[in-house]
């Protein structure tokens, strides 16, 4: 049984217990200006339509950006390349179900699981479950 923890890598990098910190005053520059949001397409999540990114995270992403009355510029990427912009403060927020084992755990801000996920395969009466 297999459990799946999905989870926004958020604004800058932190360390330390709580929430991340910012020292580099993401948020301020964020409001009323430009959330530079990097995109790795991983369904259901995020994935990328006609070069444009969709799904519930990006959904997520774009309420937040409006309270913060900032507009979204949208990078999609492998996320390697997002989390080293993120890192180089390049990107502010990277999205695409980034679990809590990502190796770039030490190095960036994650978020709380906003979802728990587990799959269950079965089988007819008399049947042998699938592999």
């Amino acid at each position: 049984m297999k459990r799946k923890v999905a989870l926004l890598a958020v604004l800058v990098r932190g360390t330390g217990r709580g929430m991340p910190r910012d020292p580099e005053g993401t948020l301020g520059r964020v409001r009323g200006g430009t959330m530079r949001v990097g995109v790795v397409a991983h369904e259901p999540f995020t994935r990328v339509e006609g070069g444009s990114p969709a799904g519930p995270e990006v959904e997520l992403v774009q309420e937040f950006a409006r309270t913060l009355e900032a507009k979204v510029e949208w990078t999609v990427g492998a996320e390697a390349r997002l989390m080293e912009a993120v890192a180089k403060h390049e990107l502010d927020l990277v999205i695409g179900g980034i679990a809590s084992t990502t190796p770039y755990a030490a190095h960036i801000g994650l978020s709380r699981p906003y979802l728990r996920s587990r799959l269950t395969i079965g089988a007819p009466a008399g049947q042998s479950p699938p592999q």
